[in-house]
């Protein structure tokens, strides 16, 4: 393989959140990849899109938007200068040239450690810039609810009792 996924929980940037992912290259481009839940992310052509993540390490990081499938065209990609043992946070934007089902890619350019935390890619237009899809939560502020439980759906998102949020916790 070129490299090792860890997580890790030494000096995390946040203590709400003190886990996060560490990759240690053994070679060029050793990472992660993330196709969204059930591989079901997707980008619209002509939408815009954000990026942020937070990174520290010895080595430069490099950003991938690919299609889906063994032979994925690179739709987007970039790349930070992360150097050093201090968090750094890093964003980027970039419009969609096609609508297609996409992965997120975040690798190592060369051998060395990298830390990685809260990795996002949302739309930049979002109900009242809250990070949620315009389109569901218009319709849904249209029905005028006298509540929204949470957490909703995010109970049947997951595939057996043990991953389901405790909400009496």
């Amino acid at each position: 393989t070129n490299g090792r996924i860890t997580l890790q929980y030494a000096r995390p940037k946040f203590e709400d959140n003190p886990a996060y992912l560490r990759i240690e290259a053994f070679a060029p481009f050793a990472g992660v990849k993330n196709s969204g839940q059930l591989g079901e992310m997707c980008v619209n052509e002509g939408a815009r899109y954000r990026l942020s993540l937070w990174a520290r390490g010895t080595v430069p990081v490099a950003v991938r938007l690919k299609t889906q499938g063994a032979k994925g065209k690179v739709l987007w990609g970039t790349e930070f200068a992360c150097v050093g043992e201090n968090w750094q946070r890093f964003e980027a934007e970039f419009t969609a040239p096609s609508s297609a089902a996409v992965s997120l890619g975040v690798y190592a350019l060369k051998k060395g450690t990298l830390d990685l935390e809260q990795v996002s890619l949302m739309p930049a237009e979002t109900f009242m810039s809250h990070g949620l899809r315009s389109d569901i939560l218009k319709l849904v502020a249209d029905l005028k609810p006298a509540t929204i439980r949470f957490p909703g759906g995010c109970m049947l998102e997951s595939y057996d009792y043990s991953a389901w949020w405790d909400w009496k916790r």
